[in-house]
């Protein structure tokens, strides 16, 4: 296991003596973290903001961000909590009430790839560096650090090093240089400002590329962060988004957007790129876990699984309504999706559950509400969740949710149309159905098992063979028994990734019957 350590995007250092051992936890929709402990003497070198890439095995890696540094003096050493480089998407907002109307998601999520410099024929030149003479380094040292910027440029443009002179001995302050030669007959060279010390800058705005960046934060449109592939999988690009923003930054605006569909999910990985994937995911991996030999198919358990049955918080019937109470053209509830069965997922009807509600004031005198001005608010409607009331025994709970941005709307001051507002009940409906399969019962199965493939990531699915009758508790119902019976397929919502100071990986699986997350449990939309 070993490491590298960026600073604006250029390669300034490699390490590997990381002095713990580490753990990554990686969930549908949350950015893993992680913490490495190093020498004390890192410390001269990290201040914060740094990007890490640890290269944990040879197909993994975790692209994190120093997002905190704690020193032990005692024991000489520093911790540095990583957070993964999606974290970095918290650094822009989308602008307040800024609305989304019948868009694709690859439009609203454009993602992209950094462009490598490719330098010329002639010479290139990589990114310099600024060092204090204070330091004492070696010219072993200084050569080692001009090499990790010459790296980067020479790998993107395949570049092969064959020599390295440094152009005079740093032992004053000064400009120096680093020359590399390559295999194609051209020079490499690294720029390097020895100062007498070297203080931080607490004054960018002079740089005009600081006031380019500022620029660029207000005509920036796409929701994705710059820099960022994004990867549509399932046909997820061509979900539309009707839906208006409310000032939130741009992961939180990706979880939103995911949130109001009643499928589609976003995930990362440990990928040596800044790559986040979109879709419904349940791809069925060719992988079981079970008891026997490790195999190209088996993962092997090496403990007893652990099962949490939880139905504390069921919902199965949830009654919706917005929490404008105008009554006016913007009002909303599920009327139009009650009208229009073909809006309608089997399995998830909309029902009206009580009518002539609302009582506390008749609003005939001042306007009659046909269909083309605005919903019926004197009827409450309901969505059915049939398979959980099957779980449940025949039980029905309810429960109820609330939404305040999913009202119609119209750009450019045009108006509300029947169509208009038959997608944003539809939207609402959406959502509902998401909400209500979080809050089924909850049968989650915590597995710990030798190396998983490299292919396996949360969201996918793999078969478990183990004595079902540990998982038969006497609380399941009939129609539960049997649904354990048909299927040993589970999704993977969680995967933990445990090395130890030798680099040996084992792995702790959570496994679930149905996409859900436990973070889902608001009632508002």
């Amino acid at each position: 296991m070993w490491f590298e350590v960026y600073k604006q995007g250029n390669l300034i250092i490699r390490g590997k003596d990381i002095l713990n051992e580490v753990s990554i936890d990686n969930e549908l929709m949350l950015a893993p973290s992680t913490s490495i402990i190093l020498p004390a003497e890192w410390g001269k070198i990290l201040d914060g903001r740094e990007e890490i890439k640890l290269f944990l095995d040879e197909c993994r890696v975790f692209w994190g961000i120093v997002w905190g540094i704690s020193l032990d003096k005692k024991a000489e050493t520093i911790t540095l909590d990583l957070r993964h480089c999606i974290t970095e998407w918290q650094y822009r907002q989308i602008s307040v009430n800024h609305a989304i109307s019948n868009e694709a998601l690859n439009i609203v999520y454009k993602g992209d790839k950094v462009e490598k410099n490719t330098g010329n024929d002639e010479a290139i030149t990589a990114s310099g560096f600024t060092m204090s003479v204070s330091e004492h380094l070696t010219d072993a040292q200084i050569i080692q650090r001009a090499r990790a910027s010459a790296w980067r440029i020479s790998n993107g443009d395949k570049v092969q090093i064959t020599g390295v002179a440094l152009s005079a001995p740093i032992t004053s302050a000064g400009s120096y240089q680093v020359t590399f030669s390559t295999a194609k007959g051209t020079k490499l060279t690294v720029d390097i400002d020895a100062q007498d010390t070297v203080e931080p800058s607490y004054d960018p705005i002079d740089d005009p590329t600081v006031v380019d960046k500022l620029e660029d934060i207000f005509n920036d449109k796409n929701f994705a962060y710059a820099g960022w592939e994004i990867d549509f999988q399932d046909g997820a690009g061509t979900k539309m988004i009707d839906y208006v923003y409310s000032r939130q930054n741009k992961l939180e605006a990706l979880t939103q957007t995911m949130e109001i569909t009643d499928n589609l999910w976003w995930r990362v990985g440990l990928w040596n790129e800044k790559k986040v994937q979109i879709g419904k995911f349940g791809e069925k991996k060719p992988y079981t876990i079970s008891v026997k030999p490790r195999g190209k198919t088996n993962i092997r358990l090496i403990k007893e699984p652990v099962v949490e049955y939880d139905f504390e918080n069921v919902i199965n019937v949830a009654t919706v309504y917005s929490d404008k109470t105008d009554g006016g053209m913007g009002s909303l509830t599920l009327r139009e999706v009650y009208n229009d069965p073909s809006l309608q997922r089997d399995k998830f009807p909309v029902v009206i559950l009580h009518a002539n509600v609302n009582n506390e004031r008749d609003y005939t005198q001042y306007i009659s509400q046909y269909p083309s001005l605005a919903p019926n608010n004197e009827i409450e409607y309901a969505v059915i969740d049939e398979e959980s009331i099957a779980l449940e025994g025949g039980t029905i709970i309810e429960g109820t949710y609330s939404f305040n941005d999913f009202s119609p709307f119209e750009l450019d001051g045009k108006t509300i149309t029947d169509a208009k507002r038959k997608e944003a009940a539809k939207t609402v409906y959406n959502a509902i159905i998401r909400r209500l399969v979080q809050a089924r019962r909850g049968y989650n199965v915590s597995c710990v098992t030798e190396p998983i493939p490299c292919d396996l990531e949360v969201g996918d699915r793999v078969r478990l063979l183990y004595d079902n009758s540990i998982f038969r508790l006497e609380a399941c119902s009939n129609y539960w028994k049997k649904i354990l019976k048909i299927a040993d397929w589970f999704y993977v919502t969680k995967i933990g990734y445990n090395y130890d100071q030798y680099g040996n990986l084992t792995n702790s699986l959570t496994l679930t019957k149905w996409l859900r997350i436990e973070r889902e449990t608001d009632n508002t939309l």
